[in-house]
């Protein structure tokens, strides 16, 4: 064999060794949809920690020519990568998040990869029919679903487990391919972590909007997947709202569940809690699940209306937070207007609504209200414009207060009376004048006795001294009056 047949040989044979050299840091598991549960998972093979600092991210779209920015260097300042540990990058907060980026944008065919500090590509996918996928594309994964590593570089659509061990674990892609799974080995990239299969897992789900306004109803629904993502319509939920309160709801086979709703009566958190069980009758849950609820204040207002020309509705969420005022009504003595589905009044925010749409007039504006689908008064636009007066007679006696509308609606007065005026008099100077008047009061009935006592006095005395002088005129003297006769 010639010199230079051998040295060729152990070239090769070196560049060949390099070429499968394991990677430390490999990208693990991606999922691309829901958008609010989009992730991608990193896992580090070695036994010891990495740096992450100064790496990044980048990727190609189904029709790009190069790649671009996914997750920047800024967002992996200062992190680490446990040893044989994995490292979440989500566009909202998981359980298992270490970056959480909510620009993460992950979509079909794409392909992403992954760059040390020195701009080394340490490992790359992609899926679907992207032309830079290092070695075949695995397929894109349906709603639900991720694509997840196996022991020997091959990738399965499986469950999603962000931070965990894949669901897809050590299967061959011999074993793979023959049950009809859509699995492509990645050739050029090493293998990972070697795992233990688990056992199916059934997941549940609370579907519900994460602010609740106090007083209205807020939807709750529970969704039960298996280990391929199909739903489940059998067994029964129990929830538990947090607020004291609980539910207990029976799963038909055909699928029916109902959406529900319930109402928090109080601002605060509240940790709304859903167990699932298969067995009707069991009393170990097969999944459950856990989420938080704030309730806030509902605090929607009519804030202005219109006048006979232009009568709009002004409306002004006064909340923290968007108002989904779907179903809600403005209501008058004759008329009503029911706001359509998914109306959402942004937070400190107002919307104005105009007559031609609502069919409302001046007329309805003394008696307008705001409610909600199920009749509870939000806002009574009439209370909100009526101002305290009191109204005194002349003798200062204290007449019951009157509740003056402060619109085109005249106050009537009866006659003889004498109102005082207090509009521009604050609570305290009300206060005050309620005082006055008592006291004015307590003065004048103390006077008022004491007059009458005197002339009582005076009535009596002069009904003793013409009585005693009329007895007098009545007295007849006879003659011999003036002598006594003594006996001897």
């Amino acid at each position: 064999m010639s010199k230079k047949i051998i040295l060729f040989l152990i070239v090769a044979s070196f560049f060949s060794r390099f070429s499968f050299a394991r990677a430390e840091v490999v990208i693990n598991e991606i999922e691309l949809s829901p958008t609010a549960e989009r992730f991608l998972e990193l896992y580090n093979e070695s036994d010891v920690a990495v740096d992450l600092t100064d790496w990044y991210m980048q990727r190609k779209t189904a029709n790009g020519s190069s790649f671009d920015s996914l997750v920047s260097s800024t967002n992996f300042k200062g992190k680490t990568i446990d040893a044989h540990g994995y490292f979440v990058i989500s566009k909202n907060p998981l359980n298992n998040s270490n970056i959480v980026f909510n620009s993460l944008t992950l979509t079909e065919s794409n392909a992403i990869q992954l760059k040390n500090l020195n701009g080394d590509v340490v490992d790359k996918v992609g899926w679907g029919s992207s032309l830079d996928c290092a070695g075949l594309c695995p397929p894109n994964p349906s709603e639900g679903q991720s694509i997840q590593r196996t022991e020997s570089g091959s990738w399965v659509v499986a469950t999603p487990t962000p931070g965990v061990e894949n669901e897809a674990t050590n299967i061959s892609s011999a074993e793979i391919s023959s049950s009809g799974s859509a699995v492509i080995s990645t050739g050029a990239v090493a293998e990972t972590k070697s795992k233990t299969i688990e056992e199916q897992k059934i997941k549940v789900q609370i579907i519900a909007k994460p602010v609740a306004l106090v007083g209205l109803p807020v939807t709750f629904e529970g969704i039960t997947t298996g280990i391929s993502g199909e739903k489940i319509n059998y067994g029964k939920y129990f929830w538990n709202f947090g607020d004291g309160d609980s539910k207990e709801v029976s799963i038909n086979g055909m699928g029916s569940l109902q959406k529900f709703t319930h109402t928090y009566f109080y601002s605060g958190e509240y940790e709304v809690s859903l167990e699932y069980y298969m067995n009707y009758y069991g009393n170990i849950p097969d999944a459950s699940s856990k989420m938080t609820v704030k309730a806030v204040g509902a605090d929607v207002s009519i804030s202005s209306v219109g006048d006979a020309n232009d009568f709009y509705v002004e409306l002004t969420n006064n909340t923290g937070y968007d108002a989904d005022i779907s179903n809600w009504v403005l209501k008058s003595d004759t008329k009503s207007f029911s706001f359509p589905r998914n109306t959402i009044l942004k937070s400190k925010k107002k919307i104005m609504i105009s007559s031609q749409i609502t069919n409302l007039s001046i007329s309805d504006k003394n008696s307008l209200k705001l409610m909600t689908g199920q009749g509870k008064i939000v806002f009574d636009y009439r209370a909100s414009v009526f101002t305290p007066a009191i109204i005194l007679s002349s003798s200062k006696k204290v007449v019951p207060k009157v509740a003056t509308l402060v619109s085109d609606v005249p106050v009537i007065i009866p006659s003889k009376v004498q109102v005082q005026d207090l509009s521009a008099s604050t609570s305290a100077s009300l206060d005050g004048s309620a005082s006055a008047v008592s006291s004015d009061t307590g003065k004048s009935n103390g006077v008022r006795t004491y007059i009458l006592t005197t002339i009582f006095t005076v009535f009596l005395g002069m009904s003793a001294g013409s009585v005693y002088y009329i007895r007098q005129k009545k007295v007849v003297h006879n003659a011999g009056d003036d002598f006594k006769i003594l006996d001897e």
